[in-house]
Protein backbone atom coordinates (compact mmCIF):
# COMPACT_ATOMS: atom_id res chain seq x y z
CA UNK A 1 0.00 0.00 0.00
CA UNK A 2 1.32 3.65 -0.79
CA UNK A 3 2.46 5.27 2.43
CA UNK A 4 0.56 8.73 2.98
CA UNK A 5 2.20 11.71 3.13
CA UNK A 6 1.46 13.08 6.83
CA UNK A 7 3.43 16.67 6.70
CA UNK A 8 1.97 19.52 8.07
CA UNK A 9 3.26 23.14 6.78
CA UNK A 10 3.08 26.10 8.73
CA UNK A 11 0.67 24.05 11.16
CA UNK A 12 -2.23 24.64 8.73
CA UNK A 13 -1.68 22.70 5.03
CA UNK A 14 -1.08 18.81 5.10
CA UNK A 15 0.96 17.49 2.20
CA UNK A 16 -0.63 14.58 0.69
CA UNK A 17 1.13 13.62 -2.15
CA UNK A 18 3.56 14.84 -4.69
CA UNK A 19 1.86 16.03 -8.21
CA UNK A 20 5.03 17.42 -9.35
CA UNK A 21 8.80 18.44 -8.91
CA UNK A 22 11.60 20.18 -10.72
CA UNK A 23 15.09 21.72 -8.83
CA UNK A 24 14.16 22.56 -6.13
CA UNK A 25 11.15 22.89 -6.15
CA UNK A 26 7.91 20.38 -5.07
CA UNK A 27 4.10 20.70 -6.07
CA UNK A 28 1.73 18.50 -3.66
CA UNK A 29 -1.77 18.30 -3.58
CA UNK A 30 -2.57 19.04 -0.27
CA UNK A 31 -5.35 19.78 2.41
CA UNK A 32 -5.98 23.29 4.48
CA UNK A 33 -6.39 22.31 7.40
CA UNK A 34 -8.22 25.94 8.04
CA UNK A 35 -10.66 26.09 4.97
CA UNK A 36 -10.97 22.65 4.89
CA UNK A 37 -10.26 22.82 1.56
CA UNK A 38 -8.11 21.25 -0.88
CA UNK A 39 -5.26 23.02 -2.45
CA UNK A 40 -1.84 22.91 -4.65
CA UNK A 41 1.45 23.85 -2.57
CA UNK A 42 4.63 24.58 -4.23
CA UNK A 43 7.21 24.05 -1.86
CA UNK A 44 10.87 25.29 -2.36
CA UNK A 45 14.27 24.02 -0.37
CA UNK A 46 16.01 27.26 0.66
CA UNK A 47 19.01 25.25 1.94
CA UNK A 48 19.75 23.87 -1.31
CA UNK A 49 19.41 27.30 -2.77
CA UNK A 50 22.50 29.05 -0.28
CA UNK A 51 20.29 32.22 -0.93
CA UNK A 52 19.44 34.06 2.19
CA UNK A 53 17.27 36.43 -0.23
CA UNK A 54 15.04 33.66 -1.64
CA UNK A 55 12.53 32.99 0.69
CA UNK A 56 11.93 36.97 0.87
CA UNK A 57 11.92 37.06 -2.86
CA UNK A 58 9.91 34.41 -3.65
CA UNK A 59 7.17 35.85 -0.92
CA UNK A 60 7.19 39.46 -2.58
CA UNK A 61 6.26 37.77 -6.45
CA UNK A 62 3.50 35.38 -4.53
CA UNK A 63 1.97 38.24 -3.07
CA UNK A 64 2.09 39.73 -6.46
CA UNK A 65 0.28 37.41 -8.35
CA UNK A 66 -2.04 36.95 -5.40
CA UNK A 67 -3.20 40.78 -6.02
CA UNK A 68 -3.02 40.39 -9.74
CA UNK A 69 -6.17 39.09 -9.67
CA UNK A 70 -7.89 37.57 -13.23
CA UNK A 71 -9.99 34.78 -14.37
CA UNK A 72 -7.08 33.50 -16.48
CA UNK A 73 -4.05 33.97 -13.62
CA UNK A 74 -3.87 31.20 -10.88
CA UNK A 75 -5.23 32.08 -7.42
CA UNK A 76 -2.31 32.26 -5.08
CA UNK A 77 -4.44 31.42 -1.60
CA UNK A 78 -0.56 31.98 0.58
CA UNK A 79 2.45 31.91 1.38
CA UNK A 80 5.46 31.92 3.69
CA UNK A 81 8.51 30.65 5.11
CA UNK A 82 8.17 27.34 7.24
CA UNK A 83 12.21 26.49 8.48
CA UNK A 84 13.92 25.77 5.61
CA UNK A 85 11.08 25.49 3.43
CA UNK A 86 9.14 28.27 1.45
CA UNK A 87 5.85 27.83 0.10
CA UNK A 88 3.59 29.02 -2.12
CA UNK A 89 -0.31 27.93 -1.77
CA UNK A 90 -2.39 28.25 -5.18
CA UNK A 91 -5.74 26.72 -6.30
CA UNK A 92 -5.51 23.08 -7.29
CA UNK A 93 -6.28 23.54 -11.12
CA UNK A 94 -8.40 21.08 -13.20
CA UNK A 95 -6.99 20.01 -16.38
CA UNK A 96 -3.50 19.14 -18.08
CA UNK A 97 -0.90 21.66 -19.52
CA UNK A 98 -0.94 22.85 -22.83
CA UNK A 99 2.63 21.02 -23.61
CA UNK A 100 0.85 17.69 -22.91
CA UNK A 101 -1.92 18.47 -25.35
CA UNK A 102 0.00 19.49 -28.02
CA UNK A 103 2.20 16.16 -27.52
CA UNK A 104 -0.38 14.57 -29.39
CA UNK A 105 -0.55 16.90 -32.31
CA UNK A 106 -1.00 20.57 -33.19
CA UNK A 107 -4.64 22.11 -32.34
CA UNK A 108 -7.33 23.06 -34.47
CA UNK A 109 -6.57 26.54 -35.79
CA UNK A 110 -10.31 27.88 -33.97
CA UNK A 111 -8.79 26.28 -30.65
CA UNK A 112 -4.99 27.28 -31.21
CA UNK A 113 -6.79 30.88 -31.52
CA UNK A 114 -9.31 30.60 -29.07
CA UNK A 115 -6.69 29.61 -25.95
CA UNK A 116 -4.25 32.48 -27.73
CA UNK A 117 -6.66 34.96 -27.38
CA UNK A 118 -7.40 33.50 -23.43
CA UNK A 119 -3.42 34.07 -22.93
CA UNK A 120 -3.09 37.41 -24.61
CA UNK A 121 -6.08 38.23 -21.91
CA UNK A 122 -3.98 37.29 -18.88
CA UNK A 123 -0.64 38.52 -20.18
CA UNK A 124 -2.58 41.92 -20.67
CA UNK A 125 -3.53 42.05 -17.10
CA UNK A 126 -0.28 41.56 -15.95
CA UNK A 127 1.26 44.07 -18.26
CA UNK A 128 -0.92 46.56 -17.22
CA UNK A 129 0.16 45.75 -13.55
CA UNK A 130 4.01 46.16 -14.69
CA UNK A 131 4.53 42.28 -14.30
CA UNK A 132 6.93 40.61 -16.68
CA UNK A 133 6.11 36.90 -16.75
CA UNK A 134 9.50 35.96 -18.29
CA UNK A 135 8.80 32.30 -19.00
CA UNK A 136 6.24 31.96 -21.67
CA UNK A 137 5.64 28.65 -22.89
CA UNK A 138 2.82 25.27 -23.36
CA UNK A 139 4.18 24.25 -19.77
CA UNK A 140 3.36 27.23 -17.77
CA UNK A 141 -0.55 27.08 -19.71
CA UNK A 142 -2.96 25.02 -17.96
CA UNK A 143 -6.34 23.92 -20.40
CA UNK A 144 -9.51 22.70 -19.34
CA UNK A 145 -12.30 22.88 -21.35
CA UNK A 146 -13.26 25.97 -21.77
CA UNK A 147 -11.06 27.73 -19.41
CA UNK A 148 -7.07 28.75 -20.13
CA UNK A 149 -5.37 29.32 -17.21
CA UNK A 150 -1.33 30.98 -16.89
CA UNK A 151 0.63 29.96 -13.68
CA UNK A 152 4.05 30.58 -12.82
CA UNK A 153 4.37 34.75 -13.20
CA UNK A 154 7.42 35.36 -11.52
CA UNK A 155 7.61 32.76 -9.14
CA UNK A 156 9.73 30.24 -12.08
CA UNK A 157 11.77 33.34 -12.99
CA UNK A 158 12.81 33.71 -9.26
CA UNK A 159 13.76 30.19 -8.42
CA UNK A 160 15.66 29.83 -11.62
CA UNK A 161 17.76 33.48 -10.63
CA UNK A 162 18.58 31.50 -7.51
CA UNK A 163 19.38 29.01 -8.73
CA UNK A 164 21.66 30.38 -11.44
CA UNK A 165 22.92 32.63 -8.86
CA UNK A 166 24.74 35.14 -11.89
CA UNK A 167 25.60 38.85 -10.89
CA UNK A 168 23.19 41.82 -11.34
CA UNK A 169 21.25 41.95 -14.20
CA UNK A 170 22.82 39.27 -16.35
CA UNK A 171 20.93 36.31 -15.71
CA UNK A 172 19.32 34.64 -18.60
CA UNK A 173 15.72 33.14 -17.63
CA UNK A 174 13.41 31.48 -19.74
CA UNK A 175 13.52 28.09 -22.06
CA UNK A 176 15.37 28.26 -25.13
CA UNK A 177 12.70 27.47 -27.64
CA UNK A 178 10.82 30.50 -26.13
CA UNK A 179 13.29 32.76 -25.19
CA UNK A 180 13.01 36.31 -27.00
CA UNK A 181 16.80 37.69 -28.62
CA UNK A 182 16.96 40.20 -26.28
CA UNK A 183 16.52 37.75 -23.18
CA UNK A 184 19.09 35.31 -24.76
CA UNK A 185 22.01 38.01 -24.83
CA UNK A 186 21.27 38.99 -21.10
CA UNK A 187 19.37 42.10 -22.58
CA UNK A 188 16.93 43.90 -20.71
CA UNK A 189 13.37 42.17 -20.21
CA UNK A 190 9.81 43.65 -21.23
CA UNK A 191 6.53 42.99 -21.49
CA UNK A 192 7.79 42.38 -25.06
CA UNK A 193 9.61 39.87 -24.36
CA UNK A 194 6.95 37.70 -22.89
CA UNK A 195 5.19 38.95 -26.55
CA UNK A 196 8.03 37.06 -28.64
CA UNK A 197 7.57 33.81 -26.27
CA UNK A 198 3.48 34.47 -26.71
CA UNK A 199 4.18 34.36 -30.88
CA UNK A 200 5.99 31.55 -30.18
CA UNK A 201 3.21 29.71 -28.28
CA UNK A 202 0.84 30.70 -31.07
CA UNK A 203 3.31 29.05 -33.75
CA UNK A 204 3.50 25.54 -31.65
CA UNK A 205 -0.27 25.47 -30.98
CA UNK A 206 -0.67 25.42 -34.76
CA UNK A 207 2.06 23.59 -36.18
CA UNK A 208 2.99 21.56 -33.58
CA UNK A 209 6.39 23.14 -32.42
CA UNK A 210 7.47 26.33 -32.08
CA UNK A 211 9.69 28.34 -34.92
CA UNK A 212 12.70 27.56 -33.86
CA UNK A 213 14.10 24.58 -32.57
CA UNK A 214 17.53 22.21 -32.60
CA UNK A 215 19.70 19.88 -31.36
CA UNK A 216 21.83 22.09 -28.36
CA UNK A 217 20.30 25.06 -26.31
CA UNK A 218 22.65 27.51 -28.00
CA UNK A 219 22.02 26.85 -31.66
CA UNK A 220 18.40 27.79 -30.83
CA UNK A 221 19.27 31.09 -28.91
CA UNK A 222 21.42 31.67 -32.63
CA UNK A 223 18.01 30.91 -34.59
CA UNK A 224 16.92 33.67 -32.70
CA UNK A 225 19.09 35.75 -32.89
CA UNK A 226 19.84 35.89 -36.66
CA UNK A 227 17.19 33.90 -38.57
CA UNK A 228 13.33 34.92 -39.72
CA UNK A 229 11.02 32.96 -38.63
CA UNK A 230 8.19 31.29 -41.63
CA UNK A 231 5.04 32.63 -42.01
CA UNK A 232 2.31 30.98 -39.94
CA UNK A 233 0.06 31.29 -42.87
CA UNK A 234 2.80 29.45 -44.76
CA UNK A 235 2.75 26.48 -42.50
CA UNK A 236 -0.96 26.26 -41.99
CA UNK A 237 -2.83 27.85 -45.04
CA UNK A 238 -5.95 27.73 -42.92
CA UNK A 239 -4.98 30.41 -40.41
CA UNK A 240 -6.44 33.95 -40.95
CA UNK A 241 -4.73 36.48 -42.21
CA UNK A 242 -4.57 38.78 -39.58
CA UNK A 243 -3.31 36.26 -37.17
CA UNK A 244 -0.62 35.51 -39.51
CA UNK A 245 0.35 38.98 -39.59
CA UNK A 246 0.00 39.01 -35.67
CA UNK A 247 2.59 36.33 -35.18
CA UNK A 248 5.01 37.88 -37.66
CA UNK A 249 4.78 41.10 -35.64
CA UNK A 250 5.08 39.24 -31.98
CA UNK A 251 8.21 37.25 -33.48
CA UNK A 252 9.93 40.73 -34.58
CA UNK A 253 13.62 41.10 -33.13
CA UNK A 254 12.98 44.83 -32.40
CA UNK A 255 11.07 44.32 -29.00
CA UNK A 256 9.77 48.02 -29.72
CA UNK A 257 8.01 46.85 -32.86
CA UNK A 258 5.77 44.23 -31.24
CA UNK A 259 2.45 44.35 -30.42
CA UNK A 260 1.10 44.53 -27.37
CA UNK A 261 -0.79 41.78 -25.38
CA UNK A 262 -4.67 43.58 -25.11
CA UNK A 263 -4.01 44.19 -28.93
CA UNK A 264 -2.93 40.75 -29.74
CA UNK A 265 -5.98 39.58 -27.88
CA UNK A 266 -8.61 41.94 -29.87
CA UNK A 267 -6.83 40.88 -33.23
CA UNK A 268 -7.13 36.75 -32.39
CA UNK A 269 -10.83 37.36 -31.00
CA UNK A 270 -11.58 39.53 -34.86
CA UNK A 271 -9.47 36.63 -36.48
CA UNK A 272 -11.84 34.03 -34.77
CA UNK A 273 -15.29 35.78 -35.41
CA UNK A 274 -14.23 35.95 -38.97
CA UNK A 275 -13.83 40.00 -38.93
CA UNK A 276 -10.92 41.86 -39.25
CA UNK A 277 -9.38 43.57 -36.07
CA UNK A 278 -6.08 44.34 -37.35
CA UNK A 279 -2.75 44.73 -35.84
CA UNK A 280 -2.17 47.63 -33.68
CA UNK A 281 0.83 49.54 -33.30
CA UNK A 282 1.48 50.04 -29.70
CA UNK A 283 4.62 48.57 -27.90
CA UNK A 284 4.02 45.71 -25.53
CA UNK A 285 5.69 47.63 -23.03
CA UNK A 286 2.84 49.81 -22.59
CA UNK A 287 0.42 49.24 -20.59
CA UNK A 288 -3.36 49.66 -21.60
CA UNK A 289 -5.52 49.77 -18.27
CA UNK A 290 -5.73 51.02 -15.11
CA UNK A 291 -4.44 48.98 -12.40
CA UNK A 292 -6.71 47.86 -9.36
CA UNK A 293 -4.33 47.37 -6.07
CA UNK A 294 -5.48 45.02 -4.08
CA UNK A 295 -3.86 45.38 -0.25
CA UNK A 296 -1.79 42.27 0.17
CA UNK A 297 -3.43 39.76 3.27
CA UNK A 298 -6.81 41.16 3.39
CA UNK A 299 -10.07 39.39 2.76
CA UNK A 300 -11.17 40.79 -0.62
CA UNK A 301 -15.01 41.37 -1.05
CA UNK A 302 -13.91 43.56 -4.54
CA UNK A 303 -14.97 46.80 -5.10
CA UNK A 304 -15.91 47.91 -8.60
CA UNK A 305 -12.48 48.63 -10.59
CA UNK A 306 -11.88 51.39 -12.59
CA UNK A 307 -13.17 51.23 -15.97
CA UNK A 308 -10.21 49.78 -17.94
CA UNK A 309 -9.16 50.95 -21.89
CA UNK A 310 -11.67 49.32 -24.30
CA UNK A 311 -8.50 46.76 -25.09
CA UNK A 312 -7.49 45.49 -22.15
CA UNK A 313 -11.43 45.37 -20.88
CA UNK A 314 -12.41 42.96 -24.11
CA UNK A 315 -8.90 41.12 -23.47
CA UNK A 316 -10.37 40.25 -19.83
CA UNK A 317 -13.96 39.25 -20.66
CA UNK A 318 -12.06 36.65 -23.53
CA UNK A 319 -10.16 35.18 -20.65
CA UNK A 320 -12.63 34.57 -18.36
CA UNK A 321 -12.95 30.95 -17.37
CA UNK A 322 -15.54 28.51 -16.11
CA UNK A 323 -15.81 28.25 -12.56
CA UNK A 324 -12.94 30.00 -11.10
CA UNK A 325 -12.75 31.87 -7.90
CA UNK A 326 -9.70 34.10 -6.51
CA UNK A 327 -9.21 35.36 -2.60
CA UNK A 328 -5.63 36.03 -0.46
CA UNK A 329 -7.69 35.33 2.48
CA UNK A 330 -11.21 33.03 2.22
CA UNK A 331 -13.88 35.01 0.54
CA UNK A 332 -15.12 33.68 -2.83
CA UNK A 333 -14.81 36.35 -5.03
CA UNK A 334 -14.76 37.11 -9.06
CA UNK A 335 -11.36 38.71 -9.99
CA UNK A 336 -11.03 41.64 -12.03
CA UNK A 337 -7.27 41.63 -13.71
CA UNK A 338 -5.53 44.58 -12.25
CA UNK A 339 -2.48 45.50 -10.19
CA UNK A 340 0.35 47.81 -9.15
CA UNK A 341 4.21 47.14 -10.58
CA UNK A 342 6.02 44.72 -8.50
CA UNK A 343 9.34 44.57 -10.93
CA UNK A 344 11.43 41.38 -11.40
CA UNK A 345 13.58 40.45 -8.79
CA UNK A 346 17.32 41.08 -9.50
CA UNK A 347 20.04 38.57 -8.16
CA UNK A 348 22.89 39.91 -6.53
CA UNK A 349 24.99 37.36 -5.22
CA UNK A 350 28.14 34.82 -6.27
CA UNK A 351 27.31 31.50 -7.79
CA UNK A 352 26.48 28.73 -5.27
CA UNK A 353 23.96 26.18 -6.42
CA UNK A 354 22.25 26.32 -9.81
CA UNK A 355 18.80 25.29 -10.42
CA UNK A 356 18.07 22.19 -12.03
CA UNK A 357 14.88 23.32 -13.55
CA UNK A 358 16.80 26.07 -15.42
CA UNK A 359 19.43 22.94 -16.61
CA UNK A 360 16.46 20.93 -17.99
CA UNK A 361 14.94 24.07 -19.62
CA UNK A 362 17.41 24.71 -21.62
CA UNK A 363 18.84 21.51 -22.67
CA UNK A 364 18.26 19.88 -26.02
CA UNK A 365 14.39 18.86 -26.62
CA UNK A 366 13.89 15.45 -25.70
CA UNK A 367 11.03 14.51 -27.73
CA UNK A 368 9.08 16.36 -30.40
CA UNK A 369 7.57 20.10 -30.48
CA UNK A 370 6.86 21.66 -27.27
CA UNK A 371 7.71 18.27 -24.92
CA UNK A 372 10.74 19.93 -24.64
CA UNK A 373 9.60 22.82 -22.45
CA UNK A 374 7.30 20.69 -19.84
CA UNK A 375 8.08 21.77 -16.34
CA UNK A 376 5.82 21.11 -13.34
CA UNK A 377 2.30 22.87 -12.69
CA UNK A 378 -0.23 23.76 -10.29
CA UNK A 379 -3.41 21.06 -12.33
CA UNK A 380 -5.35 18.28 -11.37
CA UNK A 381 -6.50 15.89 -14.43
CA UNK A 382 -10.06 15.00 -13.54
CA UNK A 383 -12.97 17.21 -12.06
CA UNK A 384 -14.34 14.46 -9.61
CA UNK A 385 -12.68 16.55 -6.81
CA UNK A 386 -14.07 19.81 -7.80
CA UNK A 387 -16.32 20.25 -4.95
CA UNK A 388 -13.06 19.41 -2.13
CA UNK A 389 -13.06 23.43 -2.37
CA UNK A 390 -16.50 24.87 -0.83
CA UNK A 391 -15.22 28.54 -1.68
CA UNK A 392 -15.28 28.00 -5.58
CA UNK A 393 -18.02 29.88 -7.89
CA UNK A 394 -20.60 27.74 -9.28
CA UNK A 395 -19.75 26.19 -13.01
CA UNK A 396 -22.73 28.44 -13.96
CA UNK A 397 -20.36 31.42 -13.28
CA UNK A 398 -19.12 30.57 -16.93
CA UNK A 399 -19.68 32.89 -19.80
CA UNK A 400 -22.73 31.21 -21.67
CA UNK A 401 -20.87 32.11 -25.72
CA UNK A 402 -16.99 29.98 -24.60
CA UNK A 403 -18.25 26.84 -25.39
CA UNK A 404 -18.48 26.30 -29.35
CA UNK A 405 -19.32 22.18 -29.84
CA UNK A 406 -15.96 22.17 -32.62
CA UNK A 407 -14.00 23.39 -30.03
CA UNK A 408 -10.62 20.92 -29.36
CA UNK A 409 -11.40 17.79 -27.85
CA UNK A 410 -7.93 17.72 -26.83
CA UNK A 411 -8.56 19.77 -24.16
CA UNK A 412 -10.78 17.56 -22.29
CA UNK A 413 -9.85 16.12 -19.09
CA UNK A 414 -9.95 12.71 -19.00
CA UNK A 415 -10.79 10.89 -15.79
CA UNK A 416 -7.60 9.98 -14.47
CA UNK A 417 -5.12 10.43 -11.24
CA UNK A 418 -4.64 14.19 -10.84
CA UNK A 419 -0.78 14.96 -12.67
CA UNK A 420 1.35 17.14 -13.79
CA UNK A 421 3.53 17.94 -16.56
CA UNK A 422 6.53 15.85 -17.04
CA UNK A 423 9.25 16.61 -14.77
CA UNK A 424 13.40 17.39 -15.78
CA UNK A 425 15.31 14.32 -16.55
CA UNK A 426 17.73 13.36 -13.48
CA UNK A 427 20.69 13.16 -16.13
CA UNK A 428 20.69 17.32 -16.33
CA UNK A 429 23.72 18.98 -14.60
CA UNK A 430 23.87 22.55 -13.27
CA UNK A 431 27.52 23.51 -15.15
CA UNK A 432 25.51 23.39 -18.44
CA UNK A 433 22.44 25.83 -16.95
CA UNK A 434 25.44 28.39 -16.02
CA UNK A 435 27.30 28.53 -19.47
CA UNK A 436 23.66 28.50 -21.15
CA UNK A 437 22.83 31.48 -18.90
CA UNK A 438 26.15 33.22 -18.95
CA UNK A 439 25.51 37.18 -20.32
CA UNK A 440 28.15 36.77 -23.22
CA UNK A 441 27.85 36.45 -26.66
CA UNK A 442 26.76 32.76 -28.39
CA UNK A 443 30.33 32.29 -29.76
CA UNK A 444 31.45 32.16 -26.13
CA UNK A 445 28.85 29.83 -24.79
CA UNK A 446 29.04 27.88 -27.46
CA UNK A 447 32.82 27.26 -26.81
CA UNK A 448 32.39 26.38 -23.19
CA UNK A 449 29.75 24.25 -24.08
CA UNK A 450 31.65 22.19 -26.44
CA UNK A 451 34.52 22.24 -23.86
CA UNK A 452 32.53 21.01 -21.03
CA UNK A 453 30.74 18.39 -23.05
CA UNK A 454 33.98 16.24 -23.73
CA UNK A 455 34.01 16.52 -19.84
CA UNK A 456 31.25 15.11 -19.50
CA UNK A 457 31.66 12.06 -22.27
CA UNK A 458 34.70 11.52 -20.52
CA UNK A 459 32.88 11.32 -16.94
CA UNK A 460 30.54 8.82 -18.72
CA UNK A 461 33.16 6.32 -19.51
CA UNK A 462 34.84 6.80 -16.22
CA UNK A 463 38.35 7.60 -17.29
CA UNK A 464 38.78 10.45 -14.07
CA UNK A 465 42.14 11.29 -15.27
CA UNK A 466 40.84 12.56 -18.53
CA UNK A 467 37.82 14.35 -16.44
CA UNK A 468 40.28 16.08 -14.67
CA UNK A 469 42.44 17.21 -18.14
CA UNK A 470 39.52 18.32 -19.89
CA UNK A 471 37.76 20.29 -17.09
CA UNK A 472 41.28 22.22 -16.47
CA UNK A 473 41.03 23.06 -20.12
CA UNK A 474 37.47 24.55 -19.87
CA UNK A 475 38.38 26.21 -16.97
CA UNK A 476 41.85 27.94 -18.94
CA UNK A 477 39.62 28.44 -22.10
CA UNK A 478 37.42 30.55 -19.39
CA UNK A 479 40.30 32.54 -18.12
CA UNK A 480 41.53 33.23 -21.76
CA UNK A 481 37.78 34.48 -22.29
CA UNK A 482 38.48 36.28 -19.85
CA UNK A 483 41.77 37.92 -20.37
CA UNK A 484 40.51 38.38 -24.11
CA UNK A 485 37.07 41.01 -22.29
CA UNK A 486 35.04 38.17 -23.94
CA UNK A 487 33.87 36.73 -20.29
CA UNK A 488 33.46 38.63 -17.28
CA UNK A 489 35.90 37.44 -14.55
CA UNK A 490 32.86 36.93 -11.94
CA UNK A 491 31.44 34.39 -14.25
CA UNK A 492 34.61 33.20 -14.63
CA UNK A 493 35.44 32.48 -11.33
CA UNK A 494 31.77 31.41 -10.93
CA UNK A 495 32.47 28.64 -13.58
CA UNK A 496 35.12 27.30 -11.79
CA UNK A 497 33.55 27.30 -8.16
CA UNK A 498 30.25 25.11 -9.99
CA UNK A 499 32.95 23.01 -11.95
CA UNK A 500 34.58 21.85 -8.73
CA UNK A 501 31.75 21.52 -7.07
CA UNK A 502 30.38 19.52 -9.64
CA UNK A 503 32.83 16.94 -9.92
CA UNK A 504 34.08 16.76 -6.75
CA UNK A 505 36.92 18.59 -4.64
CA UNK A 506 40.38 17.28 -5.71
CA UNK A 507 38.82 16.02 -9.11
CA UNK A 508 41.24 19.20 -10.46
CA UNK A 509 44.45 18.63 -8.80
CA UNK A 510 44.60 15.12 -11.06
CA UNK A 511 45.21 17.48 -13.91
CA UNK A 512 48.23 15.23 -16.02
CA UNK A 513 49.61 18.34 -17.64
CA UNK A 514 50.59 20.12 -14.41
CA UNK A 515 49.10 23.29 -14.70
CA UNK A 516 47.03 24.08 -11.95
CA UNK A 517 45.67 27.50 -12.13
CA UNK A 518 45.86 30.35 -9.46
CA UNK A 519 42.31 29.04 -7.97
CA UNK A 520 44.52 26.76 -5.57
CA UNK A 521 44.40 23.98 -8.07
CA UNK A 522 48.04 22.43 -8.47
CA UNK A 523 50.13 25.31 -8.49
CA UNK A 524 49.48 27.79 -5.64
CA UNK A 525 52.68 26.33 -4.15
CA UNK A 526 55.06 26.69 -6.57
CA UNK A 527 56.91 29.69 -4.91
CA UNK A 528 57.98 27.63 -2.13
CA UNK A 529 59.40 24.94 -4.19
CA UNK A 530 62.88 24.02 -3.05
CA UNK A 531 62.45 26.08 0.44
CA UNK A 532 64.34 24.12 3.13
Amino acid sequence: MMEVMTVLLAGRYRLERSIGRGGMAEVHQAHDAVLGRTVAVKTVDLAAAHDPTLGERLRREARATAALAHPGIVTVYDTGVDGDTAYIVMELLPGRDLAAVLREGPLPVPEALRVGEKVAGALAAAHAAGIVHRDVKPGNVIVDGESVTVVDFGIAAVEQEAGAGLTATGTTIGTAEYMAPEQSNGGAVSAATDMYAFGCLLVAMVTGRPPFTGGHPVEVLRRHLEEVPPRLGELRPEVPADADALVEALLAKDPASRPAAADAARVLAGARSGGSAGAAAAPAGAPTAPTTVLAAGTTRAMPTAAAAAAGAAAAGAAAAGAGRSGSAGATTVRRPAERRWVGPAVVVAAVLLLLAVVAWSLRPPTGPGPEADARPTVQEQTTEGAGAEPTDAPATDAPATEAPATEAPATEAPATEPTVSATPPADTDPVTALIVALPADVDVRETLLEDWDEVLAAREKDQEQKVADKAQDLLTRADELADEGRLDPADRDALAVEVEAFLGAGVLEQDSSGRGNDRGNGGGDDENDGDD
